[in-house]
């Protein structure tokens, strides 16, 4: 069972889809051990070109930047889509960058 309740691409774009499923179901387990749960998993097109992520409501909706902003629309690399994923989960137990968030990043990231 997934712990992403529903996860969209913008445009029903299928690259981006499975660039997020995959991240998706390679956190799975982890998320699964937290007891954490998240309502939507989607893609973002922010104006800020150094946003990659945002979390908002601590579970209730992530949403990641997949494509560079470029008159080509490059995909960013799964690794960055990942670690921006788990950024994001991070959000769910730490609101602030601080020493507590870092740490926990840390040990979600050793974890996979």
């Amino acid at each position: 069972m997934s712990c992403f309740k529903e996860v969209r691409s913008l445009n029903n774009d299928k690259e981006t889809l499975s660039l997020l499923t995959k991240a998706a179901q390679e956190v799975n387990t982890l998320l699964e051990r937290r007891g954490w749960k998240v309502d939507l998993l989607t893609e973002f097109m922010p104006n800020d070109k150094k946003l990659l992520g945002l979390n908002i409501k601590h579970d209730e909706h992530i949403t990641i930047k997949i494509r560079c902003r470029t008159q080509n629309r490059e995909l960013y690399s799964y690794t960055c889509i990942f670690h921006t994923l788990l950024h994001e989960l991070t959000h769910i137990k730490c609101g602030p960058h601080d020493d507590a968030f870092y740490a926990l990043l840390e040990s979600l990231t050793k974890e996979t």
